[in-house]
């Protein structure tokens, strides 16, 4: 007869840096909370890919969302450190974290907005096109952001956004942003996507998140991508071609079969103007991980990680650049760093999705 009131939840207390005290309610995240109660928190995706919102949990029993170790290194798990944006309270807990200054925070804008195009680019990629609602006329100067970001597109009947790395470099005034899309099993945002013809369909669209971006100083640039991470590498590549700043360029995306490539002529392109602007090289690496032994593909064939160091020279050098599943980010950085590339000179996006969280 006591059933009913066995499993009730309840309300926990979070203390922050010894002073500030927060009141976490069922089902909310750490970071959720800290958010709505005006915290400067650090965070950018708030989806557990970027590592920004991590703090140091100092006492109390937590519920991990998904697993730390995708983002957090050996050494900051073992003392205690996890991701706000990925963490339910078991009980009351206290935590330490650097807040931002004021003047710190980035600004995050939030727009109505209406899917105006889709493209198929491959058998399980999308080409999104989403065009701002204003009906004020009003200017559309703020909705910028940094080639490499993301923003998160929101469905009525979906209680989280979703995020997709931008596709495009920024312009003044934009109104229209474009997102390569891959179908999750389970996703309910893709499944959604693909189930049938969404031309016309509102949403709300928020951003930008994430710090991955190209870097100030220029130095030669090895970029790995797998799947959609294509989108956020060919923006970083376009912001690098548009600076007009010499280096040169090595671009790995690895795919299964040959089902599993798309802009291809995006590319070749981009890398004709690299080379008429006198940029630099630039060399295109599409590699193949399971096309069969007898068909007449007649490119790379293995993991991407297999060609991150120049066969040719024997090294690899400058910056990296990777986007795309954890498993390849994580192998791909133990191969930079093998071979003397600094973690300072690593920049990395890791698409977390149903697909590679517990």
């Amino acid at each position: 007869m006591f059933g009913f009131f066995k499993n009730k939840k309840q309300d926990y207390t979070a203390r922050v840096n010894g002073s500030t005290s927060l009141t976490v309610k069922p089902g909310d995240n750490l970071l959720k909370t800290a958010l709505e109660a005006d915290l400067a928190w650090p965070h950018d995706c708030r989806v557990g890919s970027c590592g920004s919102c991590k703090c140091r949990l100092v006492e109390g029993k937590i519920k991990p969302l998904a697993d730390f170790s995708y983002v957090l290194e050996g050494d900051e798990l073992k003392n205690g450190y996890i991701l706000a944006c990925q963490t339910q309270l078991k009980t009351d807990i206290e935590v330490e974290v650097e807040l931002l200054a004021e003047g710190e925070q980035q600004h995050h804008w939030e727009s109505d907005a209406v899917i105006k195009q889709i493209r198929d680019l491959t058998h399980d990629i999308k080409e999104l096109t989403v065009e701002i609602i204003d009906p004020d006329n009003s200017s559309s100067s703020e909705l910028l952001y940094k080639a490499g970001q993301y923003a998160d597109l929101k469905l009525p009947h979906l209680s989280e956004g979703r995020s997709y790395s931008f596709a495009t470099t920024p312009t003044l005034g934009q109104k229209e942003f474009l997102f390569y899309i891959r179908k999750v099993p389970g996703g309910e945002f893709t499944d959604w996507l693909f189930e049938e013809d969404r031309i016309g369909q509102t949403l709300t669209m928020s951003g930008p998140y994430g710090q991955f971006g190209l870097a100030d100083e220029p130095a030669t640039m090895t970029c790995v991508a797998g799947g959609s991470g294509m989108s956020a590498v060919v923006g970083i590549l376009q912001a690098a071609l548009e600076s007009g700043v010499k280096r040169d360029v090595r671009f790995i995306f690895g795919a299964r079969s040959q089902k599993d490539l798309y802009l291809d002529d995006l590319i070749a392109q981009m890398a004709s103007d690299w080379q008429s602007k006198g940029l630099g090289s630039f060399e295109y690496i599409p590699c193949l991980s399971e096309e069969p032994d007898d068909s007449a593909w007649e490119g790379s064939r293995g993991l991407c990680t297999e060609f991150i160091v120049d066969s040719e020279s024997n090294n690899v050098s400058g910056q990296a650049y990777l986007c795309g599943p954890p498993g390849m980010i994580d192998a791909a950085i133990s191969v930079f760093e093998k071979n003397g590339v600094t973690k300072e000179a690593i920049f990395f996006d890791k698409f977390l999705d149903k697909s590679n969280t517990p």
